[in-house]
């Protein structure tokens, strides 16, 4: 009886502990039913936080739930400017954003463009219907850009319902409106190729179930304009595909899918078919892809790729292709009329890395009349860690092209070679690099050479503020002859409160030679964002670019000529952020709560994967998150998604809108680790594609 007694002692103590917790942990606080809406959990449903206080009252010892964490749940609390947090936002995450955006670009040479509209997202997550986002977009756009040439007002609407529970094993995805057929990485993607998506306005759903997924889309065929906005144009025809995936067992999955296109206008009515196949070793040691497409005028493409970790250390990658010349798939072109096959190992380690290749590649398998070439190229990269402080770098390739048939007939050898040396000081980091590259060919009009150097310095300033200064001198030897170039460049970001963004990135150039006795130049470009009150922001781009030619050659019909090109991006905005994820027993996608991911898209000159200062950005290129979440990168490459589950993601960047010959070494989507409260930083460096 002592111990009976004892034990009650001690339950009553625990009980008036708990009672009296923090007010940020208080368990027994009620939750107003008019904070719940219409989604608040059922009464059987209910969790520590939120459960009515007579509820817990009238539970039994033995009904207790069990101990959580309470802290656990403030992550996902909203976080506003200012750092506070409140507990009195209803259950649901809501999202508004409303913003206004002008965008114009005048060059002499490439021709004119103007953007204006808006767009307005609302977004709601609910406990039974998923994530529920509408957007409407209006624009208006008057270009003769080259490829964007375009003029008229658009009006876009896309209405989206994600992760909608059919029951305990399906969910269902459903989107309307203007918007991107989905990418799948079994059934489209590869090492080196990839089948594009298509932007149609009509209806996608996707069933997705614990080991399969089964997809239907429909609707009208057309393409994006703009950068600021997307313009959606007709093409005239409709587009219809029918996908299914399933896992087989833990090692193999399959899928196929049906593409039907018919009233295309740049595209014959045609009817096409992908299977696909992977079988990956447990721990992902190795990975074997195949994938084959055929359309009803009986062209087929086939593809394969695989990877494998060896025992010794290094990765060795390698597949093969064929895409039959007139090979169709949707709406959107591919890579047809081509063959080939490549080879790379990487070594990595913490001091050096070591990579390494062999490609070959032929065109023109058809027989009409166009001619074929092959190449034979082989490359290696190395970067060795000498010391915390010292870094040196070799990188190399070479190629062999044959041209024949058709009106040329040729035969190239061309090399490159560059070394750098990066230095951490006690002032900043320094980095030299020296380059030398040759095209030899039987036609002496296609015969270049180029060596040079360059230099950078990023100095050591506070957190708040960047400075890169960096130096480049080329000298050129090609159909205008000799000569050399000089440029200075600089790069500066500051950032004075949390409120606001400052960047400023300029350089000058100045080339001489035998064709041009002077070449002048220089860019600009300011960029600031400013978020002024609460909930609204306003963000400013200007660039400005100048250059003037002294022509020598009295061959030459126009000796002197000035040429400029500048734009202006201007937003503005509001935007805001209310209410907390709905509580769920177990896990979704790793831990519970969110973090952010964020990164920059660029033309990478050097192909160091760092930005440089003279390396521009790109703007009004489309970012894909899980294949389902789209955002276009703004005027400085920039992009970024939040928030976003914990766990592990994939990231893919859509090269369709990526202007030639840039592109993207590795096509397929990348992974990103999500963490609790972090944000995850994922950059695309763009490079030319030989």
């Amino acid at each position: 009886m002592v111990q009976a007694r004892r034990a009650r002692v001690l339950r009553i103590v625990a009980l008036a502990m708990f009672a009296a917790a923090p007010a940020w942990g208080d368990a027994s606080s009620p939750t107003p039913a008019s904070d719940q809406g219409t989604d608040a959990n059922p009464p059987n449903e209910l969790s520590v936080i939120g459960a009515p206080a007579e509820t817990k009252a009238e539970a039994t010892d033995a009904e207790q739930p069990p101990y959580e964490d309470q802290y656990l749940f403030e992550g996902e609390l909203p976080v506003y400017d200012d750092g506070s947090t409140t507990d009195n936002e209803p259950f649901g995450q809501r999202l508004f954003v409303a913003e206004l955006a002008y965008y114009r670009n005048d060059d002499d040479l490439l021709g004119d463009e103007v953007e204006q509209g808006g767009r307005a997202l609302w977004r709601r997550e609910t406990l039974h219907w998923g994530i529920i986002d509408a957007e409407l977009q209006f624009s208006e756009i008057d270009s003769d850009y080259l490829d964007r040439s375009a003029s008229g007002t658009d009006l876009l609407f896309t209405f989206r319902q994600s992760a909608m529970p059919v029951s305990d094993n399906l969910t269902l995805d459903n989107t309307v409106g203007h918007h991107r057929t989905r990418i799948s990485s079994l059934l489209h993607s590869g090492f080196r190729y990839r089948l594009p998506s298509s932007p149609i306005l009509g209806t996608s759903s996707t069933l997705v179930g614990t080991d399969s997924s089964f997809r239907f889309t429909t609707g009208k065929t057309g393409t994006y304009r703009g950068v600021a906005l997307p313009h959606f144009e007709e093409t005239g025809g409709n587009l219809t595909t029918l996908a299914y995936e399933t896992r087989l067992n833990e090692d193999v999955d399959v899928g196929g899918e049906v593409a039907v296109v018919d009233g295309e206008s740049d595209v014959r009515d045609h009817t096409s078919l992908l299977l696909a196949g992977r079988y990956t070793l447990p721990e992902g040691a190795q990975e074997h892809a195949a994938r084959l497409l055929a359309d009803d005028d009986g062209n087929l493409g086939v593809w394969t790729d695989s990877y494998q970790e060896l025992r010794a250390g290094p990765t060795v990658r390698y597949g093969g292709f064929y895409f039959a010349p007139d090979l169709a798939w949707t709406d959107e072109p591919i890579s047809s009329d081509q063959m080939g096959l490549y080879l790379r190992g990487d070594i990595d380690s913490y001091r050096y890395t070591l990579s390494g290749g062999y490609d070959y590649l032929e065109t023109g398998l058809g027989s009409d009349g166009v001619g074929s070439s092959n190449a034979h190229s082989t490359f290696f990269t190395s970067n060795l860690r000498a010391s915390r402080d010292l870094g040196l770098g070799l990188n190399g390739n070479l190629a062999f092209r044959q041209f024949s048939g058709g009106l040329i007939n040729d035969d190239q050898v061309g090399w490159r070679v560059n070394s750098f040396v990066s230095l951490m000081t006690n002032r900043g980091q320094a980095r030299l690099e020296v380059f030398n590259a040759e095209l030899n060919s039987d036609i002496q009009s296609n015969e270049r050479s180029q060596r040079g150097f360059w230099t950078s310095f990023d100095w050591r300033l506070p957190q708040d503020l960047r400075l890169t200064n960096e130096v480049r001198v080329e000298w050129n030897e090609d159909l205008r002859g000799d000569t050399r170039r000089d440029e200075f460049s600089t790069l500066m970001r500051y950032d004075p409160s949390d409120n606001i963004s400052l960047s400023l990135n300029g350089s000058l150039y100045r080339t001489e030679g035998d064709t041009f006795s002077a070449d002048n130049g220089y860019s600009f470009n300011a960029d600031a964002r400013w978020a002024f009150l609460r909930n609204w922001f306003a963000s400013l781009s200007v660039n400005y670019n100048a250059a003037t030619y002294d022509i020598d050659d009295a061959g030459l019909l126009i000796r002197n000529r000035t040429s400029a090109s500048n734009s202006i991006w201007l937003n503005f905005g509001y935007a805001k952020k209310s209410g907390r994820p709905h509580q769920t027993f177990g896990r979704t996608n790793g831990r519970a709560g969110t973090g952010r991911i964020s990164g920059q898209v660029f033309f990478d000159e050097n192909r160091d994967s760092i930005r440089q200062p003279t390396e521009r950005a790109a703007a009004g290129v489309v970012v894909l998150l899980d294949g389902r979440y789209e955002t276009r990168t703004d005027a400085q490459g920039r992009f970024s998604f939040v928030p976003v589950p914990t766990g592990r993601h994939e990231i893919r960047l859509l090269t369709e809108d990526v202007p030639l010959p840039w592109g993207l070494d590795d096509e397929r989507a990348r992974p990103v680790e999500i963490g609790f409260r972090r944000e995850s930083r994922l950059d695309f460096p763009l490079q030319r594609i030989n």
